[in-house]
């Protein structure tokens, strides 16, 4: 943002690519948050919902891995 005066400011809608360390714990806190919820609402029908959301989580922890790994390598060439 940038502030035209006291009262004003502009946003900044210049796009740049998020890093992924952010989304992940979005990611990983919103679909726990789900279940839970899903869990406490509708016990006996959560498990397809339930089944999905622990897969995607699966997938953000190894994406978390892999960028890990990734910086890792990369801070091996510098």
């Amino acid at each position: 943002m940038e502030d035209i005066d006291e009262n004003s400011f502009r946003a900044d809608f210049k796009w740049h690519a998020p890093r992924p360390l952010l989304l992940n714990a979005i990611t990983l806190h919103a679909t726990q948050a789900v279940i839970d919820f899903a869990c406490y609402i509708a016990p006996e029908d959560s498990d397809p919902i339930v089944e999905g959301l622990r897969e995607l989580q699966k997938r953000a922890r190894l994406l978390s891995r892999l960028h890990e790994e990734f910086l890792i390598l990369k801070l091996r060439d510098i």
